[in-house]
């Protein structure tokens, strides 16, 4: 199996356990580590990962995910944090512009009151 390549956003110890952690795994190379999202933009643009992972402490999910998208909208981005037991994966695709195929992924659509309750019941975890 290919290894994915990878690149670590983040500026803590959480961080540096995972690249030392994703490091040692066979099927992850990690190509590169920034301490920010913006200092991630020349290894996005040199090296091409097929995933960034945001490495968070108690945080949500930079702004600079929504850039990353807009420049690279098949990258995907794998949020992470250290205080949750949850990894958020966000990712885009293009959908052709016919009505039929808009009505389609709208029907197709996760259920949001099914998630709002996870969320709830997560919040009063906190």
């Amino acid at each position: 199996m290919k290894a994915r390549r990878v690149c670590i956003i983040g500026d803590s110890l959480f961080a540096e356990t995972l690249r030392q952690m994703l490091g040692d795994a066979e099927a992850v190379d990690v190509i590169g580590f920034a301490s920010t999202p913006e200092a991630a933009l020349p290894v996005l643009e040199m090296q091409h990962p097929d995933a960034v992972i945001v490495a968070g402490v108690g945080e949500t999910p930079p702004a600079a995910v929504s850039q990353f998208l807009s420049v690279y909208p098949d990258l995907t981005i794998i949020c992470t944090d250290l205080n949750t037991n949850e990894v958020r994966v966000i990712s885009s695709q293009w959908v052709a512009a016919r009505s039929g195929d808009l009505i389609k992924v709208i029907r197709h659509l996760p259920d949001r009151r099914k998630r709002r309750g996870h969320a709830a019941q997560r919040a009063s975890n906190v």
